[in-house]
């Protein structure tokens, strides 16, 4: 299929309607610095107060008689406050006495830390690891929606479609729910209508994989392309913070309407031109500092419209301008290390080289390759960013990501015969050549037992 292009002029110049603001570029001074925290530690101890009294060491009232006035005050208070009994009791071995004591506590448990360190293991593409914390940490709260959605998104990453439908049918109730929208919703009913159209479009993408039904999928697109309308309409300001899972909606619709038309070539344009439309996901998650749901939403509309149109529809500008990468650097703070950021932009820089280097459907013009480079030299930059800073990085699936694409980009440079191809013939499983490295899968008998 070849990379779609956005041919309706108009539907592009809706797409393309906001300002744009320059950003700086790379400040590559703090490369060895890791952000540091002794201004804040000293502004700390400025702000130091002398600790209180203790209540014991504050004196025991001695027994007397209140003025009249104080008296008042005090009957007053008891009776506005709600009624509270003491009592007193010493514990001794050496009598038969038991105690009960009945109280309340509120517990809360949060668990954005644990959905936050379980995110972390996916991106960084340790699946195993990821599975075995979501078992440890996270099995009690399977019933959570936000819970499902982060560890049925593993399961994709990871093409585990079989595990992923296994998971869900727990959660049949909600992916068999049908909605009618019939005037605004409440901030209530946004929330859940998000979490449900992102669970059903996660259900049909891993549905699609497994028995090759489109028209299903199709169908459940359409179905929520009328919420997420809703939901967007019911947004009271432009940036108001971004649920991850309203991001997870776009992202998969994307997916789906780009494997329908790659295996049926009958989606309309204006379907995609609802979803290509997402530049105003992007900002809100730059004021939140969402850096990953950024990723995600980069990523995959470089897989379905393309490298150039991603430019223009979320950067307004040119991917072959002077300032197409520095306008991403900027809106990042790239000038301060940190791990998680680095690793996204590293990610967003390699899909956008291999995109358009991409072999799939026929060679790369000069230019192509002359932009693919340009990703790379600022992408090399922030590898090596994260190799000085986090040396145990150079295993993570981004940086190893990075790597077979300069190995790519180089064959590209100086093409030479290979012997690749000739010597996995020789094996029984299939080998996919997308680029000019090939992608060798093994057949049962191949896979180590």
């Amino acid at each position: 299929m070849a990379t779609r292009q956005v041919r309706d002029r108009r539907a592009l110049d809706t797409l393309l309607n906001d300002d744009w603001n320059e950003q700086n570029h790379l400040d590559r001074s703090l490369v060895n610095r890791p952000r540091s925290f002794h201004d804040e530690a000293l502004a700390r101890l400025d702000r130091r107060q002398k600790p209180a009294k203790p209540e014991w060491e504050q004196g025991i009232p001695l027994p007397g008689r209140e003025p009249p006035q104080q008296h008042q005050q005090q009957q007053e208070s008891r009776r506005n406050t709600p009624e509270q009994l003491t009592a007193q009791t010493i514990l001794n071995p050496a009598t038969s006495k038991d105690v009960t004591v009945h109280f309340h506590m509120d517990v809360a448990g949060d668990i954005g830390v644990l959905l936050e360190e379980s995110s972390r293991l996916k991106r960084l593409g340790g699946f195993q690891a990821a599975a075995h914390y979501f078992d440890e940490n996270l099995r009690d709260f399977a019933d959570v929606l936000p819970v499902v959605i982060e560890y049925a998104d593993m399961l994709v990453e990871q093409g585990a479609y079989q595990r992923l439908k296994d998971f869900l049918r727990q959660h049949n109730q909600v992916l068999q729910r049908s909605t009618k929208i019939v005037r605004l919703i409440t901030d209530e009913e946004r929330e859940t209508l998000v979490y449900q159209a992102s669970l059903q479009l996660i259900d049909v993408f891993a549905s699609m994989h497994l028995t090759g039904n489109m028209d299903t999928t199709y169908d459940m697109v359409r179905e929520v392309t009328k919420t997420a309308r809703a939901i967007l309409n019911s947004r009271s300001r432009v940036l108001e913070p971004l649920d991850s899972a309203e991001v997870q909606i776009f992202r998969y619709a994307h997916k789906v309407l780009s494997r329908i038309e790659k295996e049926t070539d009958s989606v309309p344009e204006s379907d995609f031109d609802y979803w290509a439309n997402c530049n105003h996901l992007y900002r809100p998650l730059i004021a939140t500092g969402q850096v990953w749901d950024a990723r995600d939403l980069l990523c995959d509309l470089i897989d379905s419209e393309g490298a150039s149109n991603t430019w223009r529809i979320i950067f307004r500008t040119a991917i072959k301008s002077s300032d197409a990468f520095t306008k991403l650097l900027g809106d990042w703070n790239m000038g301060q290390y940190d791990e998680s950021t680095y690793l996204a932009i590293l990610d967003i820089l390699v899909h956008a080289s291999n995109q358009l280097s991409s072999l799939i459907v026929a060679s790369p013009s000069s230019e192509d390759i002359s932009l693919a480079a340009r990703c790379l030299d600022h992408a090399r930059d922030v590898a090596t960013c994260l190799k000085e800073n986090n040396p145990e990085l150079v295993h993570s699936r981004s940086y190893l990501s990075w790597i077979l694409a300069e190995t790519q980009l180089r064959r590209k440079h100086n093409p030479a015969p290979s012997d690749l191809g000739t010597h996995l013939s020789s094996y029984p499983g299939l080998t996919i050549w997308t680029n000019t490295l090939p992608i060798y899968l093994p057949i049962r008998s191949e896979n180590p037992t």
